[in-house]
């Protein structure tokens, strides 16, 4: 996320989360054809040989993609027992 952060959120514009996410997508194809610092190899080239296993089916994602909430006046909302802060 740091490196994610870093280097493709600065100064990002977009118009819509679409457009963001094809933004997004087309700099991390770009990043990961570059020679890796550490590795020395494109991280392109080393995702074939990794063993990775889905987390989560994309069904149990969808709850998150749009569900609604109520921010209080104090600056927060409630999500699974959780209170998260958002920008004023």
């Amino acid at each position: 996320m740091r490196f994610v952060k870093e280097n493709f959120l600065p100064d990002r514009r977009f118009t819509t989360l679409d457009d963001l996410n094809v933004q997004a997508r087309a700099w991390s194809d770009k990043v990961n054809r570059r020679i890796h610092g550490t590795t020395g190899e494109r991280p392109v080239d080393r995702l074939k040989d990794e063993s990775l296993k889905v987390l989560v089916g994309p069904e149990k994602l969808t709850s998150f993609l749009s569900e609604e909430r109520k921010v209080d006046s104090d600056g927060y909302f409630s999500f699974g027992a959780v209170r998260y802060g958002v920008p004023w």
